[in-house]
């Protein structure tokens, strides 16, 4: 994507997911090699960049880590898996 710079990320992953898990810690690595500064929580990411994009392998914590991105009013990407699973599809996520 033209014009497009990343400043900063935040490593999640899941813990109990190999192809999370075994990746995250490599591409941390990379990201700090090309000079992007980790943060510890989407919380303390949010203020230093415009959009945020979710590329965990893992659907399940999507929802839960696009929350404050929804509630903030940045630009969101998702990448596949967007969920787990179609359940609690009708949740309020204001809350």
């Amino acid at each position: 994507m033209a014009g497009v710079k990343v400043v900063a990320a935040y490593p999640g992953g899941s813990d109990d997911l190999p192809l999370s898990h075994d990746r995250v810690k490599g591409f941390t690595k990379q990201l700090r090699g090309m000079g992007v500064e980790i943060v510890n929580s989407i919380e303390e990411l949010l203020p230093k960049v415009d959009a945020i994009m979710l590329e965990s392998v893992d659907g399940r914590p999507h929802l839960e880590q696009a929350k404050p991105v929804i509630l903030a009013g940045k630009p969101l990407f998702v990448d596949k898996p967007a969920a787990s699973s179609l359940a609690g599809r009708d949740r309020d996520i204001s809350a």
